[in-house]
């Protein structure tokens, strides 16, 4: 086989096993911002936080124990470590993990949070961390985590509304996906989504999060590499056409 196109096969294996811009876990992903709710209880809200009396922070998270759910008024920071600043809610439709089958979830790839801030008139919000978490019966076995605060300048207006979308980068959408891979449809069925999160200037809330099943969208730099490669594979097909019939 020709060197130059060899090369060029092995780039693109490499590109569609590797992420070439992802900065963290789990991604911002604007284009898919503004999904549609329709208020706690009809979308499947995992967490609920609220800043407790007149203060503007705010974390909680809710995981998996002994085969129940564990609410806890601590959160991650995306600086690194927790904050204990509360409120998590604990309704019965405010905090609590999420199923794969309840949600229709098969691929690693369908996976997303929206992230729901309920603030006087639309105003910013800054998330300070977040992590989603997969737990098999009682185990974690898969996390995700933002690499660095987001700021909203503006949010959507109305509890469980509207809100931006959060998902996971290439290479941990491929490493959730081979946990799942070998799972009987029952077993992956029954996974469930817990989340831990902090955030700062919420003067208003309660924040939501809520598990949502999307198409995923591949991340531009693997597009541009691929469609590169693509070219590529095609140059060197017809500059081997064009010698053979030269010869």
């Amino acid at each position: 086989m020709n060197k130059r196109l060899l090369a060029i096969i092995l780039g693109l294996g490499t590109a569609l096993a590797t992420p070439h811009t992802a900065a963290s876990d789990l991604i911002f992903d604007a284009n898919l911002g503004g999904v549609a709710g329709s208020g706690l209880g009809s979308v499947s809200t995992v967490l609920t936080m609220q800043s407790p009396g007149s203060g503007s922070l705010e974390s909680g998270s809710v995981s998996r124990s002994g085969g129940a759910d564990v609410k806890s008024d601590t959160g991650v920071l995306a600086s690194g470590g927790t904050t204990n600043v509360g409120n998590v809610k604990s309704g019965a439709s405010q905090t609590l993990t999420q199923t794969f089958g309840g949600n229709g979830i098969t691929k690693a790839s369908q996976v997303a949070i929206v992230f729901n801030a309920d603030e006087p008139s639309g105003n910013s919000v800054t998330l300070t961390g977040l992590q989603l978490s997969v737990f098999n019966g009682n185990t974690d076995i898969f996390d995700a985590h933002l690499a660095a605060s987001v700021t909203f300048p503006t949010t959507f207006t109305g509890i469980g509304n509207q809100g931006f979308v959060f998902r996971l980068n290439t290479a941990e959408a491929a490493t959730l996906q081979g946990l799942l891979t070998p799972l009987s449809s029952t077993d992956l069925a029954a996974l469930r989504i817990g989340l831990s999160a902090s955030a700062s200037d919420a003067t208003g809330g309660p924040e939501t999060f809520n598990l949502a099943t999307i198409t995923a969208v591949p991340e531009p730099g693997t597009l541009l590499f691929v469609g590169t490669a693509l070219v590529g594979l095609g140059v060197c097909g017809r500059k081997r056409l064009l010698n053979a019939l030269a010869a």
